[in-house]
């Protein structure tokens, strides 16, 4: 289980975060929903510690993330500790960010070759097993360029599940793609299902959303204002604010 206790941001002045409270169980699909600039981005990078958050606590399985335990001031992590919590979450991004002079197995290779330090080989053998599981078995030796959107964001996907995370966290993975793209990148979602990943997902399409989650949270002005089956929060919400979101995304 990943467990967030009152976790709060601020961006200078400005509250982003104000206080959330949220627990995922093992092989959990939990979804967040909001309006842009309620949090959500911003709630998946303090997760993966791609944002410092002000106050709060983050546990995996019992664990204390990105913090030590112990002692009255915060104390950060040493980088190492902080690298090996790091590799149990794979994030993937709404821009695929893959490295543009190598090839797709090459982008899926490079985190298990340097950060686990597995041989050329068995990264290769990893990275072209999870290439032919996201369909691209025929793209491994294509470069960034020579690919759909879709087919990146798919080597993307390829290249966080190659760390063996034990929470994946996705951030708006279909919002840059063409419609006719996104199918395949939810195709792929759908396929992990079974596998048993606690996934994280920041998503505007509700439709996806209610598919693939066991509950949806709906992120509102810093705070999850409402939380449950994706039945109860879209088709019968008691929040007014989620309400007029649901009205007017429909």
């Amino acid at each position: 289980m990943i467990e967030v206790r009152g976790l709060r941001k601020s961006f200078g002045d400005v509250p982003v975060l104000r206080g959330i409270d949220l627990a995922v169980g093992d092989g959990e699909v939990v979804s967040l929903i909001g309006r842009s600039g309620c949090g959500k981005t911003t709630l998946l990078r303090c997760l993966n510690f791609l944002e410092e958050y002000d106050a709060g606590e983050i546990r995996l399985d019992g664990r204390l993330l990105w913090y030590r335990e112990g002692g009255s001031a915060r104390r950060p992590a040493r980088e190492a500790e902080a690298r090996r919590m790091r590799q149990r979450m794979g994030v993937v991004f709404q821009q695929y960010n893959l490295f543009p002079h190598m090839t797709a197995l090459d982008n899926v290779a490079l985190g298990p070759r340097f950060s686990q330090g597995l041989s050329r080989e068995e990264a290769e053998g990893l990275g072209q097993r999870l290439l032919q599981r996201v369909g691209l078995g025929q793209k491994m030796r294509a470069y960034p360029g020579q690919l759909s959107g879709g087919q990146q964001q798919r080597v993307a996907i390829a290249r966080a599940l190659a760390m063996r995370p034990k929470v994946l966290l996705l951030d708006e993975i279909t919002s840059a793609l063409d419609p006719e793209l996104v199918g395949e990148v939810e195709d792929v979602i759908r396929s992990l299902l079974s596998e048993g990943i606690m996934m994280v997902v920041v998503t505007h399409a509700l439709a996806f959303a209610r598919e693939i989650s066991h509950r949806i949270a709906y992120v509102s002005d810093g705070r999850i204002a409402e939380i449950g089956l994706p039945g109860a929060v879209l088709d019968a919400p008691s929040d007014p604010t989620l309400k007029d979101f649901l009205r007017r995304m429909r």
